[in-house]
């Protein structure tokens, strides 16, 4: 559990980093347009794999506490 959650929380941090750097890279007059253009499309594509496998991790957490209190019902209502 603590794995998943230490998971869950590293993607957080890296879509926040993945972020940052869309924006710096948005306002880097330095860079060409197509560059520009190619790195925000694989920014935004990262950034999608990232909040993916959040929501991944989220609907597991999800399904292993009801698992866990529907086990927890049923052995309290055995006699």
């Amino acid at each position: 559990m603590k794995k998943r959650a230490r998971r869950l929380k590293t993607a957080k941090n890296l879509s926040g980093f993945v972020r940052a750097k869309m924006r710096e890279v948005e306002t880097d007059e330095s860079i060409p347009k197509a560059r520009r253009a190619k790195l925000l499309l694989d920014y935004a594509k990262l950034l999608a794999k990232l909040i993916e496998s959040a929501a991944e991790e989220e609907q597991l957490r999800r399904a292993e506490r009801v698992l866990a209190e529907s086990r927890a019902q049923a052995a309290s209502s055995r006699p």
